[in-house]
């Protein structure tokens, strides 16, 4: 854009009660910048953009607790540093209330957070060639837009509404539409499926294997937990899961067949691998995978 002097008006302009009646009298091509100055001296807008960030970073619900004793000290972070972000975001991300438990697993991934925390904990497999790595993402991309987020393809200036829209934030992620998308998905990527010409599939035995002790049931069902989920399982929900993996038996028969497996008995590969995917299907349709 370019100043035009004769479109300019040069008289004084008188602001509202907002803005404490403030007149700004004529500054030519540098008028804009005194309204600049004026709109960043109201505590206000500080405290707008620490809601922001802790939005983004923490939690949707913001209460009268959080607003006096978080988004106050952050506002007051970032009119001391002249606005400069750093001061506050680092005093967010390093306080205690950051890493409450109350505020952990409070937020619904969206889709792309969804997609790749399935490709990074499993470590899947993309290919080593470049041209070949860029077509499976594309097509990993595409496949993920019916949960109503596409790449490069806001709704609108404002963006995604899970981002701003209150009160439902990143409850708008999921519906009765894109859940069953989710779940599918995950079915997908468990039992192995062909993305642009290339076979991806959550390799089960090998993630077992890296646990610290997937003989015994219930450690490998809360260690499995502990890497998928933000909150620990209820005892009810390991028992539940357990019924999954080894349905209606005692736990020393997983310990006995997974110690034979892992002692050489491939004849129990196939038996081992369908009671994990069994196991690791239902827990990546579970709520809590939902939730970072």
């Amino acid at each position: 854009s370019s100043f035009i002097p004769n479109r300019h008006d040069t008289g004084d302009k008188q602001l509202s009660n907002r803005f404490n009646n403030a007149v700004i009298t004529n500054g030519d091509e540098n008028e804009y910048k005194t309204v600049i100055d004026i709109i960043f001296q109201q505590d206000e807008v500080a405290r707008f953009i620490c809601r922001k960030l802790y939005r983004w970073f923490v939690h949707a619900d913001i209460n009268s607790d959080v607003e006096m004793n978080i988004i106050e000290p952050m506002s007051q972070l970032l009119i001391a540093s002249n606005y400069d972000i750093q001061p506050a975001l680092m005093g967010l991300l390093s306080s205690e209330h950051f890493y409450d438990e109350s505020v952990r697993g409070c937020m619904i991934t969206h889709p792309i957070d969804y997609l790749f925390k399935m490709v990074n904990t499993f470590e899947l497999a993309l290919p080593t060639n470049l041209f070949e790595e860029y077509n499976v993402l594309r097509k990993l991309f595409t496949t993920i837009e019916p949960l109503e987020m596409v790449m490069y393809y806001h709704p609108n200036v404002a963006g995604w509404k899970a981002f701003y829209q209150a009160p439902q934030f990143y409850k708008t992620w999921i519906n009765a539409v894109t859940l069953p998308i989710r779940m599918d998905f995950s079915d997908k990527i468990t039992n192995g499926y062909n993305f642009a010409g290339f076979h991806i599939q959550l390799n089960v035995l090998d993630f077992a294997a890296s646990l610290d002790n997937p003989a015994d049931p219930n450690d490998l069902i809360n260690e499995m937990a502990s890497i998928l989920f933000a909150q620990p399982l209820t005892l009810e929900q390991v028992d539940a899961l357990k019924d999954i993996l080894i349905p209606g038996l005692p736990d020393f028969e997983w310990n006995v067949e997974y110690s034979d497996y892992i002692s050489g008995n491939v004849a129990l590969e196939p038996a081992i691998e369908n009671q994990l995917q069994a196991l690791i299907k239902t827990m990546l349709k579970m709520p809590e995978f939902y939730l970072i």
